[in-house]
């Protein structure tokens, strides 16, 4: 199973990505003349793009392939999204399931990249717009 998870990502948004992922543009290059990475140039070329272009959205995707991915996963994801629950006991409590079954999906879904913790906490965040799923 393939699954595609996009966003809307504005200019400033994606370069504050880029200056915390990398430091600075210089640094990137220095990266990439070091050694070759495809990925890094197609970093540095829309960072490149967006701060000449400020105004400018972009459309992020991950793609993850799997057949781990559950349907109580997808509904975690949904309720995460749209109920922002502030704990992972509140989470549990919107999804009548044991709160230790949903530490469990939560910490595989941040393992897999799916969720993200907010900052020095355990309040779940999903981050994507769109989830495109592929059989």
């Amino acid at each position: 199973m393939r699954i595609i998870f996009s966003k809307e990502q504005t200019s400033k948004d994606f370069i504050k990505e880029m200056e915390l992922k990398y430091k600075s543009m210089e640094t990137l290059e220095k990266e990439i003349k070091k050694e070759y990475n495809a990925l890094k140039v197609v970093d540095l070329d829309s960072w490149k793009f967006l701060k000449e272009n400020p105004n400018e959205t972009i459309k992020k995707t991950h793609t993850k392939i799997t057949n781990d991915i559950k349907a109580l996963d997808l509904d975690l994801l949904d309720i995460i999204k749209k109920k922002h629950p502030e704990s992972i006991k509140e989470l549990a409590n919107l999804t009548n399931k044991d709160e230790n079954v949903i530490k469990n999906k939560v910490d595989y879904l941040n393992e897999t990249g799916l969720i993200e913790f907010k900052e020095n906490t355990e309040i779940p965040v999903v981050s994507f717009d769109e989830v495109t799923i592929a059989i």
